[in-house]
């Protein structure tokens, strides 16, 4: 028996946050198998395992739905973002392997605050001041998640934000993605979510590779040497990827962008009950507080 009259398929403005929610958690899952499953390779090494081992599922995507018309300017955009975000990656995952996921991936979450700025530049979408509270919230987060049983002096957590390896290059990974976030936007607009996140991934991939390859800094024989979590990781990065073009091509990137920094609380869980990382209690409370300030800037948005 079909009971079609209580069934309720996602709005619009549903579905972008849903599909940016599950972004949020395949991020931080992601980020986790890199962790658990690749930490003796070096940063560039661990950021091509997703990109290598998803550009053939964004490869059969392209195969299955065609080129679309592209606008003028798509492929000058793209020769943009790819090596932006790879460098990016490569600071992500070189943050994973100095210090816990708990600690560094809830520092993403400072991305939309970027986001703020470079989409006015950029795409000349606003957010109202009230979002200041919102930006607010994070700061206050990122501090508390610094504190610790040996802080003496308030100055201390700012302290452990500058001088914390992982920290420091996550801090310039979510400087990066901020600009890359409005520039995957217009590459989106200049033709297809679906054909802009095959379009960016593997032209990503082929950056990152050559770039790494030719300057000894990848070996491409250790990129498959653990086949099951590198196509996992490979498939986090699918199916994120596209739901994360999906649903900044839905809303405001912005608002997009805040609720997929959620991956920092989701990474602090992660990091507990998978990776068995301590200080969690203040990660989390840290963590709360920055998805909090990201959820704000959608909400006031």
């Amino acid at each position: 028996m079909e009971c079609t009259s209580t069934t309720r398929k996602p709005t619009p403005d549903m579905l972008w946050f849903i599909l940016s929610l599950w972004s949020a958690f395949a991020t931080a899952l992601e980020a986790a198998v890199l962790k658990r499953h690749f930490s003796h390779l070096n940063s560039w090494e661990m950021s091509a395992i997703p990109f290598v081992w998803g550009s053939p599922f964004f490869a059969a995507t392209v195969v299955l739905t065609g080129i679309p018309d592209l606008a003028p300017g798509f492929w000058g955009v793209l020769a943009m973002l790819a090596p932006l975000i790879a460098v990016a990656f490569r600071c992500q995952s070189e943050a994973i392997l100095r210090s816990p996921i708990s600690l560094t991936m809830p520092f993403l979450t400072f991305t939309p605050a970027l986001v703020i700025l470079t989409g006015f530049l950029v795409l000349g979408e606003v957010v109202p001041p009230r979002g200041a509270a919102g930006i607010f919230a994070i700061v206050i987060g990122g501090y508390i998640m610094n504190l610790s049983p040996s802080t003496r002096s308030w100055l201390d957590p700012f302290r452990a934000i500058l001088t914390e390896p992982g920290t420091r290059y996550m801090l310039a990974a979510a400087t990066l993605y901020g600009l890359g976030a409005v520039l995957g936007k217009k590459l989106i607009l200049l033709s297809t979510p679906t054909f802009a996140a095959a379009a960016f991934w593997i032209a990503t991939a082929v950056v990152m590779v050559t770039f790494a390859g030719l300057t000894g800094r990848l070996t491409p024989a250790k990129l498959f040497t653990k086949p099951k979590p590198a196509l996992v990781a490979g498939l986090l990065g699918f199916t994120e990827l596209l739901c994360h073009m999906t649903a900044i091509s839905l809303t405001v990137a912005a608002y997009m962008v805040a609720v997929k920094r959620l991956n920092g609380l989701f990474s602090v869980l992660i990091g507990w009950r998978w990776l068995k990382e301590g200080n969690i209690l203040l990660r989390l409370i840290g963590a709360v507080f920055m998805a909090g300030g990201a959820a704000m800037l959608a909400i006031f948005g």
